[in-house]
């Protein structure tokens, strides 16, 4: 079941685009640097053992492009039995976003997820979106989604489709 909630989501993450505007850049945000490898807590409006990892970074249209994984994902509807955390392998981050999203920096090299590859493969295949909400909030529209989300709830777009 876990291997296949991963692979769903990640499916649903490079399908789905992205939300929302990206957030004011501040002095803070800015200092941030990211690297590959490394391993970041997240902020959070309840406490969470959710963690993520810098998989890759790029540049399009002036843009940067973060690419992690996420671990730790707390996952309450996985069932009796079955792990209470998830990870998802990919999901595609605007700097500022991502900068605004990050708390501590916990570990500056680490082995980049493997499954991000394949996640990162169908997202450019898909001409995929990237998040401009927070990683929190990316998750939490994620898993609604995977839920079945009603219709009352955020709707994402594609920021890179032509208008």
């Amino acid at each position: 079941m876990g291997l296949c909630v991963i692979r769903y989501l990640s499916v649903v993450l490079m399908l789905m685009g992205v939300v929302s505007a990206a957030p004011a850049q501040s002095q803070t945000v800015r200092a941030k640097e990211f690297a590959v490898g490394q391993i970041w807590s997240i902020k959070s409006p309840t406490p969470t053992t959710t963690k993520i990892g810098i998989g890759r970074i790029e540049t399009q249209n002036k843009r940067v492009i973060i690419h992690i994984w996420a671990f730790d994902v707390p996952f309450t509807a996985a069932g009796p039995g079955a792990p209470k955390t998830t990870r998802i392998a990919h999901m595609p981050f605007d700097r500022a976003a991502l900068a605004a999203s990050v708390d501590q920096l916990l570990k500056e090299k680490a082995a980049v997820n493997p499954d991000l590859d394949a996640g990162y493969q169908q997202w450019q295949t898909a001409n995929g979106g990237v998040f401009t909400i927070g990683v929190a909030e990316a998750i939490s529209v994620s898993f609604g989604a995977l839920q079945g989300a009603g219709s009352g709830e955020r709707r994402p777009k594609n920021l890179n489709a032509k208008n």
